[in-house]
C-alpha cells in the first residue's frame, strides 16, 4: 500500500495543522479530552443502564464505577491522540504520514485500553478490528484495487464457509460465548430447554439429590446431542415428520416476523413527521417496500434452511457427523437476501479467534500476552490515522461518531495543508480554513500564505 512509502515531510507546526482550535498543545489536548469525557458519560451511561435492566441487576456502585472507568478510557484516547500528535511532530521535526496520524494514534490507543475494564477489552478489540477491516476495503476500493462490491456473490459464498466453520467450532466448544454462539444454539433449537434451566428449575422446586443427579445426566445428554447435531425441539418430542415440519416452519417464521417487525418499527420512527402529515400514505409506502423485509428473509431463511437440512438427514436415517456443517453452509447462502460485508468480517474475526483458541489449546499456536490490547491499538490507530489523512475513506457513521465524541474538533484539522502527502486529505471539505491566532502560526505557514508553496522537505 502506497501509504507506507510516502517520504514527504511538512514543516508546519502542530498548531498549523493538528489543533487549530487552540495554539497551546496542553490546552488543545484537554479540550478534546473534556469533550470526549462528557460524551462518553452519555454513551456509557445509556449502555450500562440498558445492560443493567436487561440483566435485571441493581444500579449500584459497581455499575457507576464501570461507567466512569469506560468513560475515562474513551476520553483518554482522544486526549492522548492530540498529546502524542504534538510529541511526534516535535520528535520527527515535521509532519509525515506516520508522525501525524498512525504513531500518535497507536500510542494513545495502547495507553487508553489499559484503563478500560479487562472483561470489556476483547469485545472492544473485535469491534474496532471489524470497523478497521471495512475501512481497509474502502481504502483499497478507492485506490482502484479489485475489491468485490457489496452486491457481489462472493460475500454470500464467504459467509457460507464462515458459518460452516462456526458450526464446526461450536460443536468442538472452540467458539467463544457471544452473539454467534447464542444464535447458532437458537438455530439448532436449544433455546427453550437448556441444561442450566433444567438444573435451576429442579433446585428451585426443592428436588432431592437423586433429581439433581438426574438433571446433571440430562445436561450431559443435551450437550452430547448438540455436538451430534440432533435438531430436537423438545426432550419429549419424537422424530415424526409432523414434529420436524413444525420445527422447520417455526425456524423460518419466528425470525422473519421479529426482524421484519423491528425493521418496520424503525422505519416508522425515522419517518415519524411524515406519518403525522400523511399516515395512510406513509404506512402503505413502508409496508409495500420490498427492502423492509430483507433482514427478515435473511434470518428466517437462514434458520429454516439449517433446520430443513438436518431434519432431512434425520428422516432419511443418515448418521453423518458433519451434517450440521453442511447445513450451516447451505443456510449461509441466505445472505443473498441481505448482503453485508460488515457481518462477513465480524464472523471472520470470530472464526479466526476460534482457530487461534484451538491452536493454543493444542499447543500449535503460542499464547501471546497482550494480544487483545495490541489488536485494539493497531485497529484504532488505523481508524484515527485515516480520520486525519483521508477521512473520506472512513465509514460515514464512524466519522459522525468521532465528530460527536470530540465536539467537532477532529473536523477542524487543517487538512488542506496535508494535501502534499498525496491522499487528498481535504477532499471532504476542500474550502475549510480555520480561524488562526496569527500570533502563534509558524513561519512555514506565513510563507505558505504569501507564496502558496508548501514547505516540504
Amino acid at each position: 500500500m502506497s501509504i507506507l512509502s510516502k517520504p514527504v515531510r511538512l514543516n508546519f507546526s502542530c498548531y498549523d495543522v493538528g489543533h487549530t482550535w487552540s495554539p497551546h498543545c496542553t490546552e488543545a489536548s484537554l479540550k478534546v479530552g473534556c469533550a470526549a469525557l462528557i460524551e462518553s458519560l452519555k454513551i456509557y451511561g445509556v449502555v450500562y443502564f440498558v445492560s443493567t435492566l436487561i440483566q435485571r441487576k441493581r444500579f449500584n456502585r459497581d455499575v457507576l464505577k464501570g461507567i466512569l472507568q469506560s468513560s475515562c478510557f474513551l476520553s483518554f484516547n482522544g486526549y492522548g491522540f492530540i498529546l502524542f500528535f504534538c510529541i511526534s511532530r516535535w520528535m520527527f521535526g515535521g509532519l509525515t504520514v506516520w508522525s501525524s496520524s498512525y504513531i500518535p494514534a497507536f500510542l494513545a490507543s495502547l495507553t487508553a485500553i489499559f484503563i478500560e475494564q479487562k472483561n470489556r477489552r476483547k469485545m472492544l478489540s473485535l469491534y474496532v478490528a471489524n470497523v478497521a477491516s471495512e475501512t481497509l476495503l474502502l481504502m483499497a476500493r478507492n485506490r482502484g484495487w479489485p475489491v468485490p462490491t457489496t452486491e457481489s456473490l462472493l460475500w454470500p459464498f464467504l459467509f457460507s464457509i464462515l458459518v460452516a466453520a462456526s458450526v464446526h467450532m461450536e460443536k468442538r466448544e472452540l467458539l467463544s460465548k457471544g452473539i454467534v454462539s447464542s444464535f447458532l444454539r437458537f438455530v439448532v433449537g436449544r433455546k427453550k430447554i437448556t441444561p442450566s434451566r433444567v438444573v435451576d428449575d429442579d433446585i428451585r422446586h426443592g428436588s432431592d439429590v437423586s433429581s439433581l443427579v438426574s438433571c446433571t445426566n440430562r445436561r450431559r445428554q443435551l450437550d452430547a446431542e448438540f455436538r451430534a447435531g440432533r435438531p430436537t425441539v423438545s426432550s419429549k418430542q419424537s422424530d415424526s415428520g409432523l414434529q420436524l415440519m413444525k420445527y422447520c416452519i417455526k425456524g423460518f417464521a419466528y425470525p422473519f416476523v421479529v426482524a421484519s417487525g423491528l425493521s418496520v418499527v424503525l422505519r416508522f420512527l425515522s419517518k415519524f413527521r411524515n406519518i403525522l402529515k400523511s399516515p395512510v400514505q406513509s404506512f402503505k409506502s413502508t409496508l409495500t417496500d420490498p427492502g423492509i423485509y430483507k433482514l427478515g428473509l435473511f434470518l428466517g431463511s437462514f434458520t429454516g434452511v439449517f433446520r430443513v437440512t438436518i431434519s432431512a438427514f434425520r428422516l432419511a436415517g443418515i448418521e453423518w457427523s458433519h451434517r450440521e456443517t453442511l447445513a450451516g453452509f447451505l443456510a449461509g447462502l441466505s445472505m443473498m437476501f441481505y448482503r453485508s460485508t460488515n457481518l462477513v468480517i465480524y464472523l471472520w474475526l470470530r472464526v479466526l479467534e476460534g482457530f487461534l483458541k484451538g491452536g493454543i489449546s493444542a499447543g500449535i499456536v503460542p499464547s501471546v500476552p497482550g494480544f487483545t490490547e495490541a489488536l485494539y491499538a493497531i485497529s484504532t490507530a488505523l481508524l484515527l490515522g485515516v480520520s486525519v489523512i483521508e477521512p473520506h475513506n472512513l465509514k460515514p457513521s464512524y466519522w459522525k461518531f468521532l465528530n460527536r465524541l470530540t465536539w467537532g474538533f477532529v473536523g477542524q484539522m487543517n487538512r488542506r495543508l496535508m494535501d502534499p502527502l498525496g491522499y487528498e486529505s481535504s477532499k471532504m471539505d476542500p474550502d475549510f480554513w480555520p480561524h488562526y491566532d496569527k500570533r502563534f502560526i509558524s513561519s512555514a505557514l506565513r510563507s505558505f500564505l504569501t507564496t502558496g508553496i508548501y514547505p516540504v522537505s
